[in-house]
C-alpha cells in the first residue's frame, strides 16, 4: 500500500499535491462531524428514557436550558434536543456534500490531466517507440487505464481513508462508552475484514493483470477488423474476427463477474457478524447483572454505530479490493508518466533555419535496436536547392530509413545532415517547418476536405488563401468543384469516399499548405495505377525548380525529370547518376 501511495504521489504535480492535502483535511473534519452525529444519540436516548448518567445529565441539561430557556418544561427540553439534533445533521449533510463535490472535482480533473499528459507523451515519443508498441495498448492506457487509476484506485483510496477515519472516530466513541463491547466490534469486524482481504488479494491482483491484457487485445482486434473491413468482407472473414475478438471479450466478462462477486461478499459477511456481535454483547451485559433499562442507551448507541459502521466497513473492504484489482493501472501510469524527465514536444528556436544553397548528408549511419546488420552505412550525398533528387532501391535497401532520418524523426548513430552548414538537430522543429511530406499511405480523418488539407489546425487558424494555393498546386480543383459540399465535404474515415488518386492529391495539398521549401515524397505513387500515377506526377513535376524535391520510389519511370538518382543497396549507396546540371 505504501509503495502504491508513493507511485500515486509521483504522478501529482505540486498544485495537485496541495489539492490532495486540502481534500484530506476536509476528510478529517468530516470524520469529526460523523462521530458527533453518532455520539449525539447517547444523550438524546438517555433524555428520552430518563436513564442518563448524572454527569452527562447535568451538562446536557445546562446546554438544553440555554437553548430552550430556564423555565422550559420537560416536553420543551426534549423538543429542543430533537431540533438541535436535526440541525446538527443538516449541517453534517451540507458539509459532507461540499466535501464530496471537492473530492470528485479533484479526481475527475486529475483524470483529464493524466489523459492529456499520457496522450502528449505518446505524441512526443520518437518513431522508434511507436515501432515497438502496439497502438491498441496506447489507446487503452490513455482511456481505460487512466480511468481505472482515478476511479478504481485513487477514488478508492479516498474512500478508504474517509471510511477509515470515520470508523476510527466511532470506535473511539464506543471505547469511551462501553470498552468491552467496542473491543468485540473491533476484533470481530476488523478480523473478518482483514481475513477476507488476505484471502482475496492474490486473486484480485491476477484478475487485474488479466483484465489489462484482455482490454488491450479487445481494442487491437476491433482495430484490425474495422481497419481491414474491405478485405474482411471480400474474403468472408467476419466469423474469424468475431471469434478472435470473443476470446478476450469473454475473459473480461468472467473477470468482471468474479471481481464483483468477491466485492459483494463482505457486506453479507459483516452484517451476519454484526448481528451475532450484538447478540453476544447483550448476553454478556446481562450476565454482568445490568438491568434491561440500563441497556437502552448503550444498545441505541451500538445500533447507531452499527448503522454507520457496517457501510463503512463494507466500503473499506471494497476500496481495498479495488486498489488491489487496479494496481496494474497504477503501475502503468507510473511507468509511463512517473519518470522525472519526459520527452518534449519540439519547438522552433527564435531564429528560423534558412535554406539557400544545399542539404548535405555526411557519413550517415543507422541501426535499429535488436538488429545486428546496420540499416544504413556511410551514406553521403548533397542536394542543391531547387533540385529534384530520386532515391531508388529494392525493398529493404534502406530507403524509408533514410527518409525518416532526413525528416528528423529518427536520430542517426553516426554522421549528420546539414542545411547550409547547420546541423538539423540543432533546430529540428525549424528544419521540419521547411518540409512538406507525402507518404505512400495518406492518413485522412473523418472530416472535411478543408480540415484534411490544413491537417491538425484549429478551424479558426486555417488560412483560406493557403488552402486555395495548395489545391491549385496539387491539381485538386476539379475534385473540390465536383464534391457535393466543396471544401466542406466529409471524406469518411481514412478517406473511404475517395479514390486512391484523390487521396494522394489531398496528401500533396496537405504537404504544400504551409508552402514548404522541401517536398519529400515517400513511395507516394507506388500504389496507384499507371494513368493516375502520371497525373499525380504531373502535379509534382510542375513544381520543379520552385521546390527542392526528394522522391523515394522503386519505379524509375517516376523519375524522368529528376536531376539526380541515388540507388541504395543493402544500406549503402550503390550508384549516383547525375541527369542534369
Amino acid at each position: 500500500m505504501l509503495a502504491d501511495l508513493r507511485k500515486i504521489l509521483r504522478l501529482l504535480d505540486s498544485r495537485q499535491k496541495r489539492q490532495a492535502i486540502g481534500v484530506f483535511i476536509l476528510m478529517l473534519v468530516g470524520m469529526v462531524i460523523e462521530t458527533l452525529g453518532v455520539g449525539v444519540v447517547i444523550p438524546v436516548l438517555g433524555l428520552l428514557s430518563g436513564n442518563m448518567p448524572d454527569n452527562e445529565q447535568s451538562l446536557v441539561m445546562q446546554g438544553l436550558r440555554l437553548l430552550a430557556g430556564q423555565s422550559a418544561n420537560s416536553t420543551e427540553i426534549i423538543a429542543t434536543a430533537m431540533i438541535a439534533m436535526a440541525v446538527l445533521f443538516v449541517l453534517k449533510a451540507a458539509f459532507l456534500a461540499v466535501m464530496y463535490w471537492v473530492q470528485f472535482g479533484f479526481v475527475y480533473q486529475l483524470q483529464a490531466d493524466l489523459s492529456w499528459r499520457m496522450f502528449r507523451k505518446y505524441l512526443s515519443d520518437p518513431i522508434a517507440f511507436h515501432a515497438r508498441r502496439n497502438s491498441a495498448n496506447l489507446i487503452r492506457n490513455v482511456n481505460q487505464e487512466v480511468h481505472l487509476f482515478t476511479q478504481g484506485a485513487l477514488m478508492a483510496g479516498f474512500i478508504f481513508m474517509t471510511e477509515f477515519l470515520v470508523a476510527l472516530g466511532i470506535v473511539s466513541l464506543l471505547l469511551i462508552t462501553e470498552p468491552f463491547g467496542a473491543l468485540i466490534v473491533v476484533f470481530v469486524m476488523g478480523g473478518a475484514a482483514l481475513g477476507f482481504l488476505k484471502l482475496t488479494r492474490a486473486r484480485l491482483t491476477a484478475w487485474g493483470k488479466l483484465r489489462q491484457e484482455m482490454d488491450g487485445k479487445k481494442i487491437q482486434y476491433v482495430q484490425q477488423g474495422l481497419g481491414g473491413i474491405k478485405d474482411v468482407k471480400v474474403l468472408g472473414r467476419e466469423a474469424t474476427f468475431l471469434s478472435t475478438f470473443d476470446g478476450p471479450n469473454r475473459a473480461i466478462a468472467q473477470v468482471g463477474t468474479k471481481q464483483n462477486f468477491v466485492g459483494a461478499l463482505p457486506r453479507l459477511w459483516l452484517e451476519l457478524l454484526a448481528v451475532i456481535g450484538l447478540v453476544v454483547l447483550v448476553l454478556v451485559m446481562l450476565s454482568q447483572g445490568r438491568q434491561p433499562s440500563e441497556l437502552a442507551p448503550i444498545l441505541g448507541l451500538f445500533a447507531a454505530a452499527a448503522f454507520r459502521l457496517l457501510p463503512s466497513a463494507n466500503r473499506l473492504v471494497g476500496a481495498a479490493q479495488n486498489i488491489r484489482f487496479n494496481r496494474v493501472a497504477i503501475d502503468v501510469l507510473d511507468q509511463e508518466l512517473g519518470e522525472v524527465t519526459e520527452t518534449k514536444i519540439l519547438k522552433s528556436n527564435e531564429t528560423p533555419m534558412s535554406f539557400r544553397e544545399r542539404i548535405e548528408v555526411s557519413a550517415l549511419e543507422f541501426s535499429y535496436e535488436a538488429e545486428e546488420t546496420p540499416s544504413l552505412q556511410n551514406i553521403s550525398f548533397d542536394i542543391r536547392k531547387g533540385d529534384s533528387v530520386g532515391i531508388v532501391g529494392a525493398s529493404g535497401a534502406g530507403k524509408s530509413t533514410l527518409v525518416d532520418l532526413i525528416l528528423g524523426i529518427l536520430t542517426p548513430q553516426g554522421g549528420q545532415i546539414t542545411v547550409d552548414g547547420q546541423d538539423i538537430r540543432d533546430n529540428l522543429r525549424s528544419f521540419q517547418n521547411l518540409i512538406g511530406y507525402v507518404p505512400q499511405d495518406i492518413y485522412l480523418t473523418d472530416s472535411s476536405l478543408r480540415d484534411n488539407i490544413a491537417f491538425g489546425l484549429d478551424p479558426e487558424d486555417v488560412d483560406e488563401d493557403a488552402i486555395a494555393r495548395a489545391i491549385s498546386a496539387a491539381q485538386l480543383s476539379s475534385v473540390v468543384a465536383e464534391a457535393e459540399h466543396g471544401l466542406d465535404t466529409v471524406v469518411g474515415e481514412r478517406g473511404i469516399k475517395l479514390s486512391g488518386g484523390q487521396r494522394q492529391r489531398i496528401g500533396i495539398a496537405r504537404a504544400l499548405y504551409h508552402n514548404p521549401s522541401i517536398l519529400v515524397l515517400d513511395e507516394a505513387t507506388s500504389a496507384l495505377d499507371t494513368a493516375t500515377e502520371k497525373s499525380v506526377m504531373a502535379a509534382i513535376d510542375a513544381m520543379k525548380g520552385d521546390k527542392t524535391m526528394i522522391i523515394i520510389t522503386h519505379r524509375l519511370s517516376t523519375l524522368e525529370n529528376a536531376d539526380k538518382i541515388i540507388e541504395l543497396e543493402k544500406g549503402r549507396i550503390k550508384s549516383t547518376d547525375h541527369l542534369s546540371g
